[in-house]
């Protein structure tokens, strides 16, 4: 009889102890996230050329800015310098680019933020219009756009308007962002979006001259 008891107790303690441990479906667990420093999660996942699948981590703040809401630096596309006047005459590529997207060495990002950062692709720019919610606001009295990820974080894209010779065209209500990728149709269009507060998100276009400075904001270079 005291034998019985034993198992008979030990019996209970193991079914408490099972009941004590979750199942967990495997499809429910997710992989543990980093997001570096100065980078925000959106949320945005995509697809690298080998099938493996990578987070889109957008920078808090423009190039050459500190704070989201400051307007940071111009650049024309594929100069890494900031300038007083954009013209066709002091362009760089005047006489054309000769590859589809940005080398590193020719990106604002990279060489301004360091090599863990790069101008967005149409890619992932295009993600960020489609994937995410788009609200007007301020940050700190500077009108722009909220970006929320559907994980609810967000970044803010001020309108910083676009340089055109020596004059900034827009600002306080829209704003152009370049992107890294080149219509490779037509060598001398960028692909960039542009912001208002009329119109909303612009999808892709490339009707904007390179020579013109635009807004960089980076994402981190984990692709």
């Amino acid at each position: 009889m005291k034998r019985f008891t034993i198992l008979f107790a030990a019996s209970l303690l193991l079914f408490a102890c099972a009941k004590k441990a979750p199942v967990v479906d495997p499809d429910d667990v997710e992989d543990e996230v980093t997001v570096p420093e100065g980078a925000v999660d959106l949320g945005i996942v995509l697809s690298r050329p080998d099938g493996t699948t990578y987070h889109v981590f957008w920078a808090e703040c423009n190039v050459g800015a500190s704070k989201p809401e400051e307007y940071g630096d111009f650049f024309a596309w594929g100069e890494t310098e900031t300038k007083s006047s954009f013209t066709p005459a002091n362009y760089k590529w005047k006489s054309g680019y000769p590859n589809a997207e940005l080398a590193a060495e020719d990106d604002a990002a990279y060489v301004n933020m360091g090599p863990q950062w790069r101008t967005p692709s149409k890619e992932q720019m295009n993600a960020l219009r489609m994937e995410c919610r788009w609200e007007k606001g301020s940050l700190n009295g500077v009108a722009g756009y909220y970006v929320i990820g559907k994980n609810d974080n967000k970044i803010f894209l001020p309108f910083a308007g676009y340089m055109y010779h020596s004059q900034n065209q827009g600002v306080v209500t829209s704003g152009n962002f370049w992107s890294r990728s080149r219509n490779s149709e037509e060598g001398s269009n960028i692909y960039y979006m542009g912001i208002d507060n009329e119109h909303s998100v612009t999808e892709f276009t490339n009707h904007t001259a390179p020579q013109n400075g635009c807004s960089v904001r980076a994402v981190y270079n984990n692709e």
